[in-house]
């Protein structure tokens, strides 16, 4: 079996086995289905260990909460895996039934003490951060990357809760959950709930879990999601007795644990044959082997008026892009420019990296009013980063698109980076380039490149009124509405920066 084989078969295999509990997980609370035990996940909880079975912590859960704020909302959000805000519509499966979160467990909120007072931080107080609950997430926490101590709990609204509390992140990441092993704060960044003698902390726990990207319901917000106050404390969960949930716990604990193991043991599988493959690749450099190139970068121009670009090993040219416009998010973030960036910032960035650092993303782009777009194949990428995930792109109601980050959103922005090697400096200044910019000026500027490009392909005079006639009238008739000066002024920002276009990126084709 060849090389590239065992490899692909050891990562379907290890993929396998991180889906195997997420399929299970999202069985066990989904109410429209029955709840299949099957004989080999028994076998598997009667051979583990026996644990000690952790307590929750005494709490009287008809108390008030001490969030403060609005009250619960009076909106009904319908859920997938026993979750919902208001009551729901769908009925529980038998010995299941539906309760509001706030009748079984305390809700609490959390606060950060200031930092302009150093003597409010590094105390014994572990106190729960994103960070934390990222690394944490699905998992109990005992340690934290930050402590408060007494004196910044007097001195603000954080709270020192008791073991067993979960914690839902509600914003900025939404959707990671933890419980904690001892008593800790958290930063107002999270819900947490103090659970009664009716509701198993660890179950609560896992039935957040199993929500996934469906967790994003119950959130709202037109740049950052969050999951507001009201609609946690309109929060209805489905779960069985507390001696069923405790077995649940149990099966689930025990069968992550074996598939982690057996991930495990393929992701060694496969760090053996990248180490066999790098052997291989060093054998070939110092002309111990005969071997074809892994790839080619010619860029010479195709009869089509496309150049030959470079193929990046390792990932395909979808997740590739994907990867990109992940990148370009992240760097958009926290930047002022940061509501700029939605569909047409990402084109045009993509195109810009294609043209400019070489690299083939399988764009296939046309004159349109904003630019240079082969939005069908950006909805492609889209909808891969979507279902794997990444991120997904919401239509806002002004008619703009806005990215939002899901959970494995780290992962393209990872992979991508160590696929791109070399080429990285290269497609972050070229993000660089767009970060300041607004959507038109990103669309003008990539819209002069296409055109100043297609000019050196079809061998014409490449003059400024011969690349604003390009870029302007011969584009699309929406481009009129654009003075011929902003097209000068990009031109001569391009010569500046040293932007020049050498004919060695793909034609831009005329609409059909």
């Amino acid at each position: 079996m060849g090389l590239a084989t065992a490899t692909s078969n050891a990562e379907k295999n290890r993929n396998s086995a991180r889906e195997l509990f997420n399929i299970y997980l999202n069985s066990i609370f989904e109410q429209s289905k029955p709840l299949l035990i099957s004989r080999d996940i028994l076998t598997l909880v009667a051979k583990q260990p026996r644990r000690e079975i952790d307590r929750p912590a005494p709490s009287n859960p008809t108390s008030a909460t001490r969030t403060g704020g609005r009250a619960a909302t009076t909106r009904h959000i319908e859920g997938k895996r026993s979750l919902c805000v208001g009551m729901p519509t769908s009925s529980a499966r038998r010995g299941w039934s539906w309760r509001a979160l706030d009748k079984l467990a305390r809700m609490e909120s959390g606060h950060t003490p200031s930092r302009r007072h150093p003597e409010y931080w590094g105390g014994d107080v572990p106190w729960i951060g994103i960070r934390d609950a990222k690394s944490a997430h699905g998992r109990e926490i005992v340690e934290t990357l930050e402590h408060t101590n007494a004196l910044g709990l007097a001195n603000s609204s954080a709270r020192l809760l008791p073991a067993r509390t979960v914690c839902l992140s509600r914003t900025a990441s939404v959707g990671y959950v933890t419980v904690m092993g001892r008593p800790m704060a958290t930063s107002q960044d999270f819900v947490n709930w103090v659970c009664s003698d009716a509701l198993y902390p660890r179950f609560l726990m896992y039935l957040f879990l199993a929500q996934g990207d469906e967790i994003f319901k119950f959130s709202s917000g037109a740049v950052h999601q969050t999951i507001y106050f009201p609609e946690a404390k309109a929060f209805h969960i489905c779960l069985p007795s507390i001696e069923e949930q405790r077995e649940i716990v149990g099966m689930l604990d025990a069968l992550r644990e074996q598939t982690e193991k057996l991930e495990g043991n393929y992701q060694l599988k496969l760090a053996d044959l990248t180490e066999t493959k790098q052997a291989i690749l060093q054998k070939a450099f110092l002309g111990e082997l005969t071997s074809s190139l892994i790839y080619t970068d010619a860029r010479g121009t195709l009869p089509s008026g496309k150049v030959s670009l470079t193929s990046i090993r390792g990932i395909s040219p979808t997740d590739l892009h994907a990867g990109i416009i992940a990148i370009a998010y992240q760097k958009h973030q926290g930047h002022p420019k940061q509501n700029t960036f939605g569909h047409v910032k990402a084109e045009k960035i993509s195109h810009i990296v294609e043209a400019r650092v070489g690299i083939e993303l399988d764009r296939n782009p046309i004159k349109d009013a904003a630019g240079p777009n082969d939005y069908r194949h950006l909805k492609k990428v889209e909808s891969r980063a979507e279902k794997a995930g990444f991120f997904s792109v919401r239509q806002s109601a002004g008619g703009g698109y806005t990215f939002v980050r899901k959970r494995r959103f780290d992962e393209p922005v990872r992979k991508t980076r160590k696929c791109l090697g070399q080429y990285n400096d290269a497609v972050d200044a070229v993000i660089d380039d767009f970060l300041p910019m607004d959507t038109q000026q990103a669309e003008i500027f990539a819209t002069v490149y296409a055109a100043w490009n297609n000019l050196l392909i079809e061998e014409k005079d490449v003059t400024d009124e011969a690349i604003v006639r390009e870029a302007r009238d011969n584009w699309h008739p929406e481009k009129l509405r654009i003075a011929p000066k902003r097209f000068l002024a990009a031109i001569n920002w391009m010569r500046t920066k040293g932007i020049v276009p050498t004919g060695s990126g793909k034609k831009v084709l005329d609409r059909v």
